[in-house]
């Protein structure tokens, strides 16, 4: 590269020659810009398409008649853009506006504030010309695009007679916004010129390429030789954002093969650390971006990379010039399980992550901590975790990884260790499983459901295996809570058994009330036929009930303690310790006197001694005996009394009380006795 051009660029920032053709502005610094005295030939121009040769000119009023400006045709030509002026060359949509247009001629801009709108915009357009543009405040939108482009530096539009070498530009901004409606190109992909784009610090306060159409994406080309230069300053840089407006990942910001990079402290102290220089929201191609030291900058200490289409530089951080080395990436956002495709298997599943290079996965059987590593630098986007125990529950997360290092873990998901083949409805509501596949039903999570599609007559169901026939003992069921479907819940759904897999031989277990109770309350049937089934089901007669539902579980034998607690009760308490049900179920964990499995029958809390079933007052009473105990919403209750405890015979006073929340009241008759024992008996 020809470092003579830097020095070239900085002396065409003096004030040139005077006007010698066009249609010129004649006036004083400061003059109005609408008065035709101050414009050669004594009036104000009428045509769409003005050419301004001038030594110097601030904006102080509205140009209404402009489709173009064009400095550095025929003379030197400088414009003052001062704070409350305005100039819009607009009027014409075929018309670009050019800052350097013959050899040896320069044009400048030099915007302090104010406000500037452009059709399309060459900085250094043709051969051996100069282009300079310095914004150090105000706003720059340029507003067309022709041939792709909004802004042109270094270079021009491919199309018409102007259709040559680019030339020399230099676009600098230091304060202000800059924003295009389309692409930015440095240089030009076959012919000469060169295009420098500089951001200093943080002073900008927005650099948007793309950001003026909706339907218009922005794109950077950056060519051979052309230069991007960063200057970092105690507060960082304001980055350049490629904005993608359609969503549809489209944009792109290109480096050629022989594109610069220049970059340097501008003020503050050095310190190591990286920042963002331009981000993509599209695609960022690297055919050959390289480092250069004009700007004073020791590319030993300095470093770029491309990571997650983002162009970072950094200092002091050992990255060598031009490493392609990434940063440590994203974290995965999008991370999910199914266990509905074989037993006692959990498939994980996520997208992919920018600039991973593999993935790591890592399991707990307690949530939220104590993860550990099952599978490391996985470079599909799918696992298969089969080293289960029978249902446990297991929790994951998900790590993105490069050689610069590891991702912050993803959001957790959950699994279970699921011993039986789930089957039937494979649809979902409007395609969405996988997120809604059938396995949740029964993941042990009330938060997740199966999304059914099926109108009437879907089911979802268990197969336990050949020779594994099982009697069902109890069904438990949660329903969503989410309105409108928590009104009409699982209304008539049916839970059926079946020794043929399409139950052809079904057999009604349980149908659901038309009133139920919603997520947290957990629905209880007690099953009463002992027949052995490898088949159960729960099936919807209403239309969509599966939708309803969070939560699912057949229990059998195996589900249940010697003492007939069920096993999700104990485990629900943290009462299980080495999976050892038995001894949990005979323990009395908080000293009230009663047994995990007396406690269970009570319907107390047993890890609470002041949940416990127990008589707080008798009374003799006009009416009887007024006996009162700590009682559960729902139980039934009698009232046994027995004249001996050496030797008992006892009796039921009084059965089939209904139990009220929290203490429950009853006068009753008791038998004379000299000596009497009550006892409150759980039905």
């Amino acid at each position: 590269m020809n470092r003579k051009f830097y020095a070239l660029i900085g002396c065409a920032l003096v004030a040139g020659a005077t006007a010698l053709a066009g249609v010129n502005y004649i006036g004083e610094a400061g003059s109005d810009w609408t008065d035709g005295a101050n414009w050669e030939g004594g009036v104000y121009p009428v045509k769409t398409d003005t050419y301004l040769d001038t030594e110097s000119v601030i904006f102080s009023a509205v140009p209404t008649n402009i489709s173009s400006f064009r400095l550095g045709s025929t003379a030197d030509a400088v414009l003052n853009v001062e704070p409350g002026a305005v100039l819009t060359a607009t009027s014409s949509s075929i018309w670009g506006s050019w800052l350097g247009i013959s050899s040896g001629f320069t044009g400048t801009i030099n915007q302090t504030g104010g406000s500037v709108s452009v059709n399309e915009l060459e900085v250094g357009s043709q051969a051996e010309a100069y282009g300079i543009y310095n914004q150090s405040g105000g706003s720059n939108s340029v507003t067309g695009l022709l041939n792709g482009y909004s802004l042109y530096i270094g270079g021009t539009k491919n199309s018409d007679h102007r259709d040559s070498d680019g030339g020399y530009g230099t676009y600098t901004i230091s304060g202000g916004t800059l924003l295009t409606r389309a692409g930015v190109a440095l240089g030009h992909a076959t012919k000469a010129g060169v295009g420098i784009f500089r951001v200093m610090g943080t002073g900008p306060d927005e650099i948007g390429i793309g950001t003026l159409n909706e339907s218009t994406e922005g794109s950077w080309f950056q060519h051979s030789n052309s230069v991007l230069q960063v200057g970092i300053s105690a507060n960082g840089i304001t980055p350049i954002l490629i904005d993608d407006a359609n969503g549809d990942l489209s944009a792109e910001a290109s480096f050629g093969a022989g594109s610069i990079l220049d970059v340097s402290f501008i003020d503050g102290a050095e310190e190591t650390n990286r920042w963002p220089v331009m981000i993509c929201e599209g695609i960022m191609v690297d055919l050959g971006l390289s480092f250069d030291d004009s700007m004073g900058a020791a590319t030993n200490d300095w470093g770029f990379i491309i990571s997650n289409n983002t162009l970072w530089v950094g200092y002091g951080l050992d990255w060598p010039a031009g490493n392609r080395d990434e940063l440590v990436p994203a974290s995965p956002d999008l991370f999910y399980a199914n266990m509905d495709a074989n037993p006692m298997e959990v498939v994980l599943n996520w997208e992919a992550v920018g600039g991973a290079s593999g993935y790591h996965l890592k399991r707990s059987t307690e949530s939220g901590v104590n993860y550990s590593n099952i599978a490391e630098n996985i470079t599909g986007l799918t696992y298969a975790d089969s080293d289960l125990e029978a249902n446990k529950t297991y929790y994951y997360v998900l790590s993105a990884v490069n050689v610069a290092g590891e991702s912050s873990f993803s959001e957790e998901v959950a699994g279970v260790g699921f011993p039986y083949a789930i089957f039937g409805d494979d649809s979902s509501y409007l395609g969405a499983s996988p997120w809604f596949d059938k396995g949740k039903l029964f993941d042990n999570d009330v938060s997740t459901f199966f999304d059914s599609a099926s109108p009437l007559g879907g089911w979802i169901a268990l197969d336990f295996g050949e020779g594994n026939e099982q009697q069902i003992k109890q069904i438990t069921y949660v329903m969503r809570d989410w309105n409108p479907y928590a009104v009409r819940n699982g209304t008539n759904t049916t839970f059926e058994g079946a020794n043929s897999a399409d139950f052809t031989d079904a057999v009604l277990l349980h149908t659901v009330p038309q009133t139920i109770g919603v997520n947290p309350m957990i629905n209880s049937a007690v099953i009463t036929d002992s027949t052995y089934y490898r088949y159960v089901r729960i099936k919807a007669t209403d239309e969509k009930p599966l939708f309803s539902f969070a939560e699912v579980d057949f229990l059998i034998a195996a589900d249940f303690t010697s003492s007939g607690t069920p096993k999700y009760w104990l485990d629900a308490y943290g009462l299980v310790t080495d999976g050892d049900y038995e001894t949990a179920d005979q323990e009395d964990r908080d000293a009230d006197g009663l047994k995990a499995w007396e406690e269970y029958v009570a319907g107390t809390d047993p890890t609470d001694a002041a949940s416990v079933l127990a008589i707080n007052s008798m009374s003799n009473s006009v009416g009887g005996f007024v006996i009162s105990w700590q009682s559960v919403e729902g139980k039934n209750y009698s009232i046994v009394t027995n004249a001996s405890l050496s030797f008992p015979n006892p009796g039921v006073a009084v059965s089939g009380i209904l139990g009220l929340a929290s203490e429950t009241s009853v006068t009753s008759s008791i038998p004379s006795a000299d000596t009497l024992f009550i006892e409150i008996a759980v039905e």
